[in-house]
């Protein structure tokens, strides 16, 4: 399932905080490719954590192994399609995952509209998980911030 147009990501000192341009724009013509392209980096991600230490994957295509780009397809994916049917549990629960790990607060923003979104379009109740997410962060961002000081 490809999108019919991505437009990739940049990188992270050519973020812009007024604009949603961190994650990938990956564009669906359905929500079943989009659930299923979803679906394919949530088991790439559960694979790649549970992978041997020495087994070595090819290096054709290095960002496959890579746990952050496939949390950045979801969050792109997620974040940037807007069918009504696309929010599936499944869906939410792997982006949910994977926001924990987002550290720039454009993404961070970003990911909290598509929760209120998910939450105004489907019912679902995710003010804890919203509230456990911001916790998180601004646990990181001090620790980061104490690192870099100390």
């Amino acid at each position: 399932m490809q999108p019919i147009l991505e437009i990739r990501s940049v990188e992270a000192g050519q973020i812009d905080a007024d604009n949603d341009s961190s994650f990938p724009i990956p564009v669906y013509t359905s929500s079943i490719a989009l659930q299923c392209n979803i679906v394919y980096h949530i088991s790439s991600r559960l694979l790649l954590q549970r992978k041997p230490r020495l087994l070595r994957l090819s290096s054709r295509q290095r960002h496959l192994s890579s746990l952050s780009w496939h949390a950045q397809q979801i969050a792109g994916t997620a974040t940037r399609n807007d069918f009504a049917e696309q929010w599936d549990p499944i869906l939410v629960a792997g982006l949910l995952w994977v926001a924990r790990d987002m550290t720039h607060p454009s993404q961070q923003e970003s990911l909290i509209s598509c929760f209120r979104q998910i939450s105004s379009a489907t019912g679902f109740k995710l003010d804890e998980e919203i509230q456990a997410l911001r916790a998180r962060w601004n646990t990181s961002q001090h620790a980061r911030d104490c690192h870099f000081s100390g």
